[in-house]
C-alpha cells in the first residue's frame, strides 16, 4: 500500500455546449490524467472539430494517446536534457495521431472525421512541458501567485480555423514549451472557456475568473467532489451565457505549495 500523501490535486470535467444539446449532438472535448509515483503528473485535453462528424471519438483517442505514450516513456527512462524533453512531448503527438489514422482506416472513413486538436503537459517538481496544437490554452501560477499563459491559442487567418491533429502537416505547427520553475497551480482549456479566461488579442490571464477556481482546488475535500462541482460551474446560466460551446478545464494544484 502507498501511504504517502499525494503531492497533486486534480479536478477536471469535460461537458457539452447549450448549442450542441439543443442539437442532441455529443459533448465533442474530453480530457485524459495520469499521476506518476515520482511526483510527475501528465495531462492532456482535447476539442474535437464540430465540422468532422466523428470528433469526439477523435477527442477521446487523441487525449488518451498521448498521455499514455508520455506515461511509458517517463516511466521507463530520466530524461534530463531539455531536448529530450521536447522530443518526447512531440513522439506523444506523432503516436497520437498515428493512433487516429489507424483507427480512421479501421473504420473505412476518411481521418478528418477524428478531427481534434490537443493540448498535452508534463509537470515535474521543477519545470513543466507544454505540447500544444489547435485554440485551447494553458495558465500556470508560479510560486509567487502570479499567472502566466503558457500556451496561448493557435488561429489561423478565418475565425475557428485551426490545424486539426489529422492534417498532413498538424506536427509542423506543434509548439512546444519547456519552462523551468515550479508550478503552483496550472489550468488547461479548451476553445470553449476562451473568453471567459483570456484577455484578448494579447491572451493574458484574466485573473478575477482563475483565481476562485485555484483557490476552489486548493480548499476542496476529494478530487471526485472538486470535478462534479466544476462540472456544475461549467453548465451553469453564468458560464453559458457568454458560450454556448463544448467546455473542458482541468485544474492541477501542488499540494505542498499550498
Amino acid at each position: 500500500m502507498n501511504n504517502r500523501l499525494p503531492f497533486w490535486r486534480v479536478v477536471g470535467a469535460s461537458v457539452a455546449g447549450t448549442s450542441h444539446i439543443q442539437h442532441d449532438i455529443p459533448c465533442q472535448d474530453n480530457y485524459a490524467v495520469r499521476v506518476l509515483d515520482s511526483h510527475v503528473l501528465i495531462a492532456a485535453v482535447a476539442d474535437g472539430l464540430g465540422s468532422a462528424s466523428r470528433s469526439d471519438e477523435g477527442a477521446r483517442i487523441a487525449s488518451c494517446k498521448a498521455v499514455e505514450s508520455l506515461e511509458t516513456t517517463i516511466s521507463g527512462q530520466t530524461l534530463n536534457l531539455d531536448e529530450e524533453w521536447l522530443r518526447e512531448m512531440k513522439q506523444s503527438f506523432g503516436k497520437a495521431r498515428e493512433s487516429l489514422l489507424l483507427y480512421a482506416n479501421e473504420q473505412m472513413v476518411t481521418a478528418r472525421e477524428f478531427a481534434t486538436t490537443l493540448t498535452c503537459i508534463v509537470l515535474t517538481e521543477d519545470q513543466i512541458v507544454v505540447g500544444h496544437l489547435g485554440d485551447g490554452f494553458v495558465v500556470a501560477e508560479d510560486r509567487q501567485g502570479l499567472l502566466h499563459t503558457i500556451a496561448r491559442p493557435q488561429r489561423g487567418e478565418y475565425a475557428n480555423e485551426v490545424c486539426p491533429l489529422t492534417a498532413d502537416n498538424a506536427l509542423e505547427f506543434l509548439d512546444i514549451q519547456l519552462c523551468r520553475f515550479q508550478i503552483k497551480s496550472i489550468l488547461l482549456s479548451t476553445d470553449g472557456m476562451l473568453r471567459l479566461a483570456l484577455k484578448l488579442p494579447d491572451a493574458t490571464p484574466y485573473e478575477p475568473f482563475f483565481r476562485p477556481l485555484i483557490d476552489f482546488v486548493a480548499k476542496v475535500e476529494t478530487e471526485e467532489m472538486g470535478s462534479q462541482n466544476l462540472g456544475q460551474f461549467l453548465t451553469s446560466d453564468r458560464v453559458c451565457e457568454r458560450t454556448d460551446d463544448d467546455k473542458t478545464l482541468v485544474i492541477v494544484t501542488r499540494l505542498d505549495l499550498q
